[in-house]
């Protein structure tokens, strides 16, 4: 066997690199194999081996051949930078680390390892040290799209949000087309309240990727915290119907399902929040009391994140299914296969959801519920479940799906070791504190104005606003300019960022009344509150969304909390607080109003949804098409 010459490698090597070039991986494969065939140990055969299997999507192969590489050849920063691309997309974190910071000794000067650096930092939540080497990559070459998205990301979770999306604003001056660039400031503006400004960008974004229906869907999610029903956000989901939906109708095969209303059912919940989150609060018990005589429990669980409410969730699910990585096509399948009789989703277009699975009908039967509280505008989801309080006759045109309406349609599940409810704190300090515990992007400008009206005309008053997940000093100042533009003075505003379930409670303590946002309430958080003896003032609308904190009062026969247009708001608010004997009497009971209400009985209220869930498998096998129905307790 002769000896393969250094002209007859290089001959193959380059031939391999030509073909990679112009994207024939499989002959630039084929090539590069005879070349490691006569000389296995080359290191730029094995560099370029790994490069072509990275590109082929064999990682774990395209890590072991450059690994190999670098043993024997160390002194490449390119090369190095390229396996810690590869350790970042399986994601070896600390891999990634090391051969960028080795990429970034042997050259000093290289943006690109630097941004690559800064994004294994921030994914090991070092956002200091990654703000630093995105900086530094930023001085090489201030045109790197991919260094002003980093830093963008690591300086949001650092609390410099402003300075976020100053970077992302300079990025749009480079490449103004750039679809990451805005949809990363659409979530910026989003979490800290500025939603006009995100709606703006995820237009600009949905424009740009049209075929995207994840970017669609989030348009819609964000859209519905700024307006209630109209026509003109009607035809948001209309589009995503005829865009996203309707072209995957052909997909839609005819069901095998054995049509028998008296057996036991298979029923699919697919979700991206077993975890800690608000549909986790409600649905947990749901699946807890779940009739397993009657009906056998699958959840497709489409997230990456688990906690311990992901462990509880999946000790009630009789078949649990990670799908985040399975493709629509691949999981509709599956749904199919596994023969699920009812399908619900868990999401609506909120984020993480699996919209284009529904669009398929693998189930004979589809629910949309919990998860998002309007509709999805799919053809193909039959049914929206809702509770009766939430939805308006003007409402209805809005809705692709027949409305499934029941009194109750999730349990609140008290937080466990709930502090006592306390006096009520105007009496001690003599000026009443009202709050919202709702999230910034909830609060709209108008409802700013309302909350000023009230606190012009009760001047002693005092104002807590809760900022949730965002960092408190960008939120604080927008919102202060906001109080301020009304003439409110800054004093009489007070903030609170995250808090520990414990001290959230608590904080309750300090609060008189609750002022609910609109046109998107408060739910979660109406719920919390009312269970800490303080009621919520909630302004009425069309959508379900605008009539969430109603629908919680009315269970609790508090309807003299609901308004319906913007001065009696303002009324209720000041009169309330004017009567401070009557919300004395009122904090203390309302604990057990709750208590009585049925409200936290699980038990029922999962036996009425399955009541719903017989009622449309019932329909469904006579060959009838869904129907709206109302389901009494």
């Amino acid at each position: 066997m002769s000896v393969p010459t250094k002209k007859t490698l290089s001959a193959g090597i380059n031939q391999a690199r030509v073909l990679f070039a112009q994207n024939q991986l499989d002959p630039a494969r084929r090539t590069i194999k005879k070349v490691l065939k006569k000389a296995p140990r080359n290191a730029q055969a094995l560099y370029l081996s790994g490069i072509i299997e990275f590109k082929r999507g064999n990682t774990d192969l395209a890590i072991k051949h450059l690994s190999a590489a670098l043993q024997t050849q160390n002194d490449i920063a390119e090369w190095h930078r390229d396996l810690a691309v590869m350790y970042l997309t399986t994601r070896q974190f600390k891999e990634a680390v090391h051969a960028a910071h080795r990429a970034v000794q042997l050259q000093e000067d290289y943006p690109d390892a630097l941004s690559t650096l800064g994004e294994a930092l921030a994914e090991l939540g070092d956002y200091e040290n990654a703000i630093i080497a995105y900086a530094k990559a930023l001085t090489g070459n201030d045109r790197l799209i991919s260094a002003y998205s980093g830093i963008a990301l690591c300086l949001n979770e650092t609390g410099q949000t402003d300075q976020a999306i100053n970077a992302l604003l300079k990025a749009l001056t480079i490449t103004p087309d750039d679809p990451l660039i805005h949809g990363n400031l659409a979530a910026f503006y989003y979490y800290i309240g500025l939603v006009d400004e995100a709606i703006d960008a995820l237009l600009k974004k949905v424009a740009l990727l049209p075929d995207s229906a994840s970017d669609h869907s989030s348009l819609i999610a964000t859209v519905i915290y700024r307006y209630d029903f109209n026509d003109a956000v009607f035809r948001h989901y209309l589009h995503y119907s005829v865009k996203h939906g309707l072209p995957l109708a052909a997909e839609i095969k005819p069901h095998l399902n054995n049509p028998d209303s008296g057996r036991k059912l298979k029923i699919g919940y697919v979700s991206a929040d077993f975890r800690q989150h608000a549909v986790a609060f409600y649905i947990t018990p749901i699946l807890a009391q779940h009739d397993k005589q009657k009906f056998e429990v699958y959840c497709y669980h489409n997230s990456r994140h688990d906690d311990s409410h992901t462990a509880k969730i999946r000790d009630f699910a009789d078949h649990w299914i990670d799908c985040i990585q399975m493709s629509d096509a691949a999981l509709a399948d599956k749904i199919r296969q596994d023969g699920i009789d009812i399908l619900l989703d868990l999401s609506g277009h909120s984020m993480g959801n699996r919209l284009s699975i529904f669009a398929r009908k693998p189930a004979p039967v589809q629910i949309t519920f919990i998860g998002f509280p309007t509709t999805t505008g799919l053809i193909a989801m039959d049914y929206m479940i809702l509770n009766k309080g939430m939805i308006t006759d003007a409402a209805k045109p809005y809705f692709s799906e027949k409305l499934i309406l029941l009194d109750k349609i999730a349990p609140f599940s008290p937080p466990e070791n709930a502090p006592d409810i306390n006096a009520l704190p105007a009496l001690k300090n003599n000026f009443v504190t009202f709050a919202s515990f709702n999230a910034p992007y909830k609060i709209t400008d108008d409802m700013i104005a309302l909350w000023c009206k009230i606190l012009t005309r009760l001047p002693d008053s005092k104002f807590v606003l809760y900022l949730g997940k965002t960092q408190s000093r960008v939120v604080r100042n927008i919102f202060l300019n906001k109080f301020s533009a009304h003439g409110i003075d800054s004093a009489r505003i007070d903030f609170h960022s995250l808090l520990p379930t414990p001290e959230y409670l608590d904080a309750h303590h300090a609060i008189d009344i609750c002022l609910d946002s609109f046109p998107y309430n408060g739910s979660t958080t109406t719920f919390i509150s009312l269970w800490m003896g303080v009621p919520v003032i909630t302004l009425k609308g069309i959508s379900p969304q605008s009539n969430q904190a109603a629908s919680i009062l009315a269970m609790i026969q508090l309807e003299q909390f609901i308004t319906r247009t913007e001065h009696d708001y303002v009324e209720l608010a000041c009169a309330t607080a004017h009567n401070l004997n009557e919300l004395s009497a009122l904090r203390p009971t309302l604990r057990e109003r709750m208590k009585t209400s049925g409200i936290t009985d699980s038990e029922n209220i999962t036996s009425d949804l399955e009541q719903a869930y017989l009622k449309v498998w019932k329909n469904w096998c006579e060959g009838r098409s869904p129907q709206e129905f109302i389901l009494n307790s």
